[in-house]
């Protein structure tokens, strides 16, 4: 393993680790040796996003796939941000492309990223309603990492189940609950990102405010969190969880969570 593996393997721990200033800084010490390397490039794409600067983080992504346009790693993010967005055919395409070139690249997770790749594939079908297509994905994701239990777990539930295609493009159901499913996950920074799209897109939908005032709870950024809960409550005051949500607001007025 050479001196840049070995720092790019150091920065996905420290981003694993919900340290992205520390990748930040070995990712672009590095870059001053490594000049435009896509790995690092992609990397660093992480890390901005983590970090909240977005733009900076959409920046060193396309000069990752500028720097090596079948990067897989790069694509595969970009497919992920597309998917974020709801922009669901360009994810499809960025999926197929990382899909494509992995096996093209050497690295010992290889196989763990086909079998993700291939995961998000499956997903990004699914919902526009290819359920066959999905199936293969998801199997095919399997057979390149039997751990991956997203894929398995997937196969399990949906297989025989009838889906309903979420609409691509700009749609508030599939942006909340990609949001929700992203918070679950514990990928706070990409559900806020998500559900403020949602905003956007429905700025009066009460449930999105109430889940992006949960996600900032959870980051421990209770400034944001009060002003969309107290939002929500504005919006519809006689949801089931207004009580809850009236509860919690005092909490954080009071500082109960300093």
């Amino acid at each position: 393993m050479d001196e840049k593996e070995k720092t790019i393997i150091k920065a996905k721990v420290f981003i694993s680790d919900q340290n992205p200033k520390a990748a930040l800084k070995i990712l672009t010490k590095a870059l001053e040796k490594y000049k435009e390397d896509p790995a690092i490039l992609t990397e660093l794409s992480v890390a901005y996003e983590l970090l909240g600067d977005f733009d900076k983080s959409k920046e060193s992504l396309e000069k990752a796939i500028n720097s090596d346009p079948n990067f897989p790693r790069a694509h595969y993010i970009k497919g992920i941000d597309c998917q974020n967005e709801g922009n669901l055919k360009e994810a499809e395409k960025e999926f197929e492309i990382a899909i494509e070139n992995y096996p093209k690249y050497s690295g010992k997770m290889r196989n763990e990223h086909l079998s993700e790749a291939h995961t998000n594939l499956g997903t990004v079908f699914y919902l526009q309603g290819k359920k066959e297509e999905a199936i293969g994905q998801w199997r095919l994701a399997v057979s390149f990492d039997s751990n991956n239990t997203k894929a398995r777990n997937n196969l399990s539930e949906f297989s025989n189940k009838t889906n309903e295609a979420a609409e691509a493009g700009e749609d508030d159901k599939y942006l909340i609950d990609r949001g929700i499913s992203l918070s679950e996950q514990g990928r706070l920074v990409e559900a806020i990102r998500v559900l403020k799209k949602a905003e956007s897109v429905k700025p009066d939908n009460a449930l999105i405010h109430y889940n992006i005032g949960l996600v900032y709870g959870k980051t421990g950024d209770f400034v944001n969190a009060q002003k969309h809960l107290e939002r929500f409550l504005e919006i519809e005051p006689k949801r089931p969880q207004a009580p809850k949500i009236k509860e919690l607001i005092k909490k954080i007025k009071r500082g109960d969570f300093k």
